[in-house]
């Protein structure tokens, strides 16, 4: 019988003495007793996340606390898995919490479905092995059962409920490692409380947890089976926005080039340059205006062969993005770091460098340094 649960404030994760010279079956009681510090049976991960979401975006309400942190990083990186495994915003329209492995639907929560479907190489042949993955974790139902046997905190009613899927997710997630080496990235500006959290630390975590969930790289663990793994930027990308989202950053621009300009070449790899496009190509024709998306400052304006000139945005309200037009005319018509605000000439369209498509521009969109598809930060000028 599972002990009653009294009404707890969230700790973070990080807390943890994952190091500790101990030994296993100490070490997992002292962790499972940690975990219980962030969970409550009358408040399910959903819940929790949907309240720090409201605290996040709600001005007035003080620091975040240590539960608003930790469900405010939680829920955008377990976005991001679910949607590495094609789970979460699958195109059947299945509730991710409902999907079999090869998109059968299953209704009944009182435990793991455990219906086999034979798993396929890249090319659509059986490879003579099958896979009972089930949830929007995609647990294959080993791996569920040891979680139940292992972890005396689960939330009432089904098994396979959604608050327990979310709930294995975070046990799986943890004995990994990937908890940890996430939440060592995670910053909060005492001032704003801006919440970020660093690409090492995102990648440490999805490296972790590559030895889970195969659609993730680092272990490679698919491989025999085909499976792909997802690129870290678009990993990236997928985390970033599911982060935005949760504390409040998605917002209406100005699209820099105009809502109804062409794109010419999407981010991604490129068979015919055997290497990934880095972002987004716009149509433009010779000296067109580049406007300020929203309040900053242009940080960086120089020539290099390859891209021509260049010149880099810094956007207000979001310090640790970076905006990178190429191909320009010339240098920054604004003065470095200097506040300009949203619809303001910052330069104009070219074709200076390696422009072999003609008058265009490349519109790459940074985070901690680190590519993410423009696609999400542009495309806020049409859809808030």
């Amino acid at each position: 019988m599972k002990r009653p649960m009294r009404r707890r404030d969230f700790l973070a994760l990080a807390l943890l003495s994952a190091g500790a010279m101990i030994s296993v079956d100490v070490t997992r009681q002292r962790r499972t007793q940690a975990w219980l510090k962030f969970l409550d049976r009358q408040i399910t991960p959903a819940a929790a996340a949907a309240s720090a979401t409201q605290k996040a975006q709600t001005e007035g309400t003080g620091k975040l606390g240590k539960g608003d942190i930790f469900w405010s990083v939680m829920w955008p990186y377990m976005h991001t898995v679910g949607r590495a495994e094609g789970t979460v915003g699958n195109a059947f329209g299945i509730s991710p919490y409902q999907v079999i492995y090869t998109y059968d639907q299953f209704d009944d929560f009182s435990d793991h479905p455990r219906r086999a479907h034979p798993i396929l190489d890249r090319d659509g042949r059986p490879t003579g092995k099958v896979s009972d993955a089930a949830g929007w974790p995609q647990f294959i139902s080993t791996t569920w059962d040891q979680l139940m046997q292992e972890n005396d905190f689960w939330y009432d009613g089904p098994t396979f409920q959604p608050a327990n899927q979310d709930l294995g997710f975070l046990y799986l997630h943890r004995d990994t490692g990937g908890h940890a080496a996430l939440m060592a990235g995670v910053q909060v500006e005492e001032l704003t409380q801006r919440l970020t959290v660093t690409y090492d630390a995102f990648t440490r975590a999805i490296s972790c947890d590559s030895h889970q969930w195969a659609s993730l790289p680092g272990a490679n663990i698919g491989e025999a089976t085909g499976q792909h793994t997802r690129p870290l930027w678009w990993l990236w990308s997928e985390f970033q926005w599911a982060l935005w989202g949760q504390m409040g950053y998605r917002r209406k621009i100005v699209h820099p080039l105009g809502t109804k300009t062409k794109i010419i070449a999407p981010m991604g790899y490129q068979a015919w340059r055997g290497a990934t496009h880095w972002g987004q190509d716009f149509e433009s024709a010779m000296g067109g205006p580049i406007v300020a998306p929203e309040a900053g400052v242009v940080t960086r304006s120089d020539y290099d062969p390859k891209d021509g000139y260049s010149l880099s945005f810094r956007p207000a309200a979001q310090p640790e993005l970076s905006l990178i037009f190429q191909h320009c005319q010339s240098s920054s018509v604004v003065a470095l770091n200097t506040r300009v605000e949203a619809g303001t000439l910052i330069g104009r369209t070219g074709d200076s460098g390696q422009s072999i498509t003609g008058p265009h521009v490349h519109i790459e969109v940074t985070v901690d340094g680190h590519h993410i598809n423009p696609h999400y930060y542009l495309g806020m000028s049409q859809w808030f």
